[in-house]
C-alpha cells in the first residue's frame, strides 16, 4: 500500500494491491476480495484511489468468509499503514482520523455520495471513553492504539408472509436463518409494533423451505435490514386490511381508525373499539374467506455510483454503510514479550437500534472475535495440510475473557 499525504495531513491519494489466499477450491472467495479491495481505502477522503485485487489458488484448505467478507484484513492493513503516516507526520492517530473521516456528502472511491455518516462521532466517543488522553501509569510499557472501519448491509432479495388466525394470535413466515444475532426477537418486535399486537402472541416460522417464502442467507448485517422491511410490509399488508374491514362496519374511514392493544379503535372515540380477534373472527366464519395474510418483498436497489470506476465486481455500491471506531489499552512486558489487552473501547454508528441489547451483544461478540482472532487463535497449516485438527487447539477466546461494563 502507498499512500501520498500533504505535510498537514490530508489524505490526497492511495494506491494498493490484495493478495488473497482462496485455496485449492472456490467458495465465496470472489466476493470476499471484492469486499476486501473497497475497503482498503478505509473510511477516508482520498480523491485519488487505486487498487487491484485478486483471489490466488494455492494448496490449502479453501477460504470463505466470516464475519467481515474480507473486510478485518484490509482494515488491519489500512490503519496499521494510516499509524505509521501519523507518526512520520507527528500528528496525533486519532486527529489524523478525524481530519480525513468521511463526512455526509463526501463521495467514496467507487464515487457513491455517503449519507447519514456517523464517523467522527464514533471518533470522539471512542477516544473519550478510552482514556485517549489520559497519562498512561504503570511499571511495564503501556500503550493505546485507535482504529476505524465501515461495513455495509448486503441486499439481496427477501419476503415475509404476516398471517392473522381465527384466535386473533399471529403467524411470521420467513425464510431466514438467525445464526444468533437476534433476528427472530426483532422481526417479531416490529410486526407487533405494526399490528399494535403483544409481541407474545407472535408465532415465527423460519427457516423451512417447505412453508416459508424465499430469503437469500444470513450474511452481510442484511437481516434487520432487508427481513425487518419486508416483514413490516407484510404486517402493514395485515393492518390495511383489517383496518378496511373495521371501517365498513364503523362507517368511518381506515385513516380515522387505529390498532393498539390488539383492539381496533376510532381515534376520535377511543371507547368505540372492537377486539383484533373478533375481525379475524369474521374473516373466518362469517365471510368464509379464511385468514387475512399479508405479504412483503423487497430487494434493494444499489445506490448510484461513478460508472466504470470498478471492475470484475461483484458488489460496488454500499448499501446503508455504517462506521465505528475502537480504541485498544495494551500491557506489555519489556523483559518477556508477554502483553494483556486491558481494555477496548468500542463506538459504533448502528442507526437506529431496534433492539438495544442485541445491538450491544453483536458489538461485544465482534470484540471478542476481533481479540481472538488478533492475539491467541491459530489456525496452522503446513504443506496444505491443517495441524490443530480439535477446536481446543485453536485457542478460541470464549471463556478467557471477564466482561466489565
Amino acid at each position: 500500500m502507498k499512500t501520498g499525504c500533504m505535510r498537514d495531513g490530508t489524505l490526497v491519494a492511495r494506491q494498493a494491491r490484495l493478495l488473497y489466499d482462496n485455496g485449492g477450491y472456490t467458495a465465496s472467495g470472489s466476493l470476499v476480495i471484492n469486499v476486501g479491495t473497497l475497503k482498503v481505502f478505509g473510511p477516508y477522503k482520498i480523491p485519488n484511489v487505486k487498487a487491484d485485487g485478486l483471489c490466488i489458488y494455492t494448496n490449502n484448505p479453501k477460504s470463505g468468509a466470516m464475519r467481515g467478507f474480507g473486510s478485518p484484513q484490509a482494515v488491519f492493513a489500512v490503519e496499521s499503514h494510516m499509524d505509521i503516516i501519523a507518526e512520520k507526520l507527528g500528528i496525533d492517530p486519532v486527529a489524523f482520523r478525524m481530519k480525513n473521516a468521511f463526512e455526509s456528502g463526501d463521495l467514496n472511491c467507487t464515487g457513491q455520495v455517503m449519507e447519514c455518516v456517523g464517523l467522527k462521532t464514533t471518533i470522539n466517543q471512542a477516544a473519550e471513553r478510552g482514556d485517549w488522553a489520559k497519562a498512561k501509569t504503570g511499571d511495564k510499557l503501556r500503550g493505546r492504539g485507535v482504529a476505524c472501519a465501515q461495513f455495509q448491509a448486503t441486499g439481496l432479495p427477501t419476503c415475509v408472509f404476516v398471517r392473522l388466525d381465527q384466535d386473533g394470535s399471529v403467524n411470521v413466515l420467513s425464510g431466514m436463518t438467525d445464526l444468533g444475532g437476534g433476528a427472530d426477537t426483532v422481526i417479531c418486535q416490529i410486526v407487533a409494533e405494526e399490528l399494535g399486537v403483544p409481541i407474545e402472541s407472535i408465532t415465527l416460522v423460519s427457516a423451512d423451505s417447505g412453508v416459508c417464502p424465499y430469503d437469500a442467507m444470513t450474511i452481510g448485517d442484511r437481516l434487520t435490514m432487508s427481513m425487518g422491511h419486508a416483514a413490516r410490509l407484510a404486517a402493514l399488508d395485515v393492518r390495511q386490511q383489517v383496518l378496511e374491514r373495521v371501517a365498513e362496519l364503523f362507517h368511518c374511514s381506515p385513516a380515522d381508525l387505529d390498532i393498539k392493544d390488539a383492539r381496533v379503535f376510532v381515534k376520535a372515540r377511543p371507547e368505540q373499539a372492537i377486539p383484533l380477534i373478533a375481525v379475524s373472527m369474521q374473516a373466518h366464519y362469517v365471510n368464509r374467506e379464511g385468514p387475512i395474510m399479508g405479504k412483503g418483498d423487497l430487494l434493494f436497489q444499489e445506490p448510484p455510483h461513478e460508472e466504470g470506476s470498478v471492475t470484475s465486481a461483484l458488489e460496488i455500491s454500499l448499501n446503508c454503510p455504517n462506521y465505528t471506531t475502537q480504541v485498544a489499552e495494551v500491557e506489555v512486558d519489556e523483559k518477556t514479550g508477554r502483553f494483556e489487552v486491558l481494555k477496548i473501547t468500542a463506538a459504533q454508528d448502528v442507526g437506529f437500534a431496534i433492539n438495544p441489547p442485541a445491538v450491544r451483544g453483536q458489538i461485544l461478540g465482534g470484540v471478542l472475535m476481533g481479540y481472538g482472532w488478533a492475539c491467541i487463535e491459530g489456525y496452522e497449516v503446513r504443506d496444505g495440510k491443517v495441524l490443530n485438527r480439535a477446536l481446543w487447539t485453536f485457542r478460541a477466546p470464549w471463556m478467557r475473557l471477564r466482561w466489565r461494563r
